[in-house]
């Protein structure tokens, strides 16, 4: 396990309606993604938890969370400290509930690093996205306050996720970001692809300031909205936030904050690791992730996993 000043945030609070028809319980009832139990194996979000074990210890690790996901979430949870459980009152989109768990990390560690990934994510070669997110973090440390996006060496012309068009050349392992293309159609997926640009993993690293930085000059009404506010299970809490949350408006964290800046960011160059998104249809149903390299022994799940999920809708690898 990590640590070194390494904060990790999960993300965890979303509904996953795009794979509600796969997502389901042995008794037909549809679950969010992230805590769907893949046949004879983990949820995503204890793959996640697992992820960041590597990275930090749970002292170090916030989840944000939504309050009526409660019963599904406080299993996996029960033995993470309380006030590292960041529950949201309603779903407002990425950006609210990164703020939220930000706020946390900066009352207790003003010169955090912060990891920020997903919880929907299958990574068939844990060892090299391990490293990769070392890499990302030590070159957001050592310039000066860049966010670090990494970006998924891709393995097709895929049409349903982002892509990030890294700039020429650059001094190390990650480039600046020329644009993002949401969603290609086929043809420029296939250009795309053809040109070197990358996957956009929504797995970031950063500075705690600089994250707060960035959010406050893409959406300052937020910011100012939930500052003074944090996600504490203590139910005065809640409700403090859930009359903020009644007026919220939503906003996602990658279209209105990380695609307004490109000339912000960079991006960090991931070799195929066997990286799937279960957040859209696609990411269960037919992608075929390779792995590549290990630079240290594969970390949970093993590599046989993923056969068992595309067993479990029907498809082979």
């Amino acid at each position: 396990m990590g640590d070194d000043g390494i904060w990790v945030i999960i993300l965890a609070g979303g509904e996953g309606r795009r794979v509600q028809a796969v997502t389901r319980r042995p008794d037909g009832a549809s679950v969010p993604k992230q805590f769907w139990r893949l046949p004879e194996g983990p949820t995503p979000l204890e793959l996640a938890l697992d992820r960041a074990s590597d990275l930090a210890s749970p002292e170090r690790t916030m989840v944000v969370v939504s309050a009526d996901h409660e019963p599904l979430w406080a299993p996996a949870l029960d033995s993470h400290p309380r006030d590292n459980v960041v529950v949201q009152p309603a779903r407002r989109g990425t950006a609210p509930a990164l703020l939220l768990a930000l706020v946390r990390v900066l009352e207790r560690d003003p010169g955090a690093t912060v990891v920020v990934m997903p919880s929907d994510h299958f990574v068939e070669d844990e060892g090299a996205l391990h490293w990769a997110m070392l890499n990302a973090v030590g070159s957001a440390r050592h310039r000066s306050g860049p966010i670090v996006l990494l970006g998924m060496t891709p393995t097709h012309a895929d049409t349903s996720y982002g892509w990030v068009v890294p700039e020429r050349g650059g001094d190390g392992l990650a480039h600046g970001v020329a644009r993002f293309v949401e969603k290609p159609a086929p043809a420029q997926a296939a250009a795309l692809h053809a040109e070197g640009a990358l996957w956009s993993s929504f797995i970031l690293a950063g500075a705690a300031t600089a994250l707060l930085r960035l959010l406050s000059d893409t959406l300052p009404e937020l910011v100012a909205a939930l500052w003074h506010c944090d996600g504490r299970r203590r139910s005065r809490d809640l409700e403090s936030l859930e009359v903020i949350y009644e007026r919220l408006p939503a906003h996602d964290l990658s279209a209105d904050v990380l695609q307004t800046v490109p000339e912000r960011l960079r991006v960090l160059p991931v070799p195929p690791c066997g990286w799937t998104d279960l957040g859209t249809p696609d990411g269960l149903t037919g992608r075929r992730p390779v792995a590549v390299i290990a630079p240290r022994p594969p970390a949970r799940p093993s590599t046989s996993l993923l056969s068992t999920l595309l067993a479990a809708v029907g498809l082979t690898r």
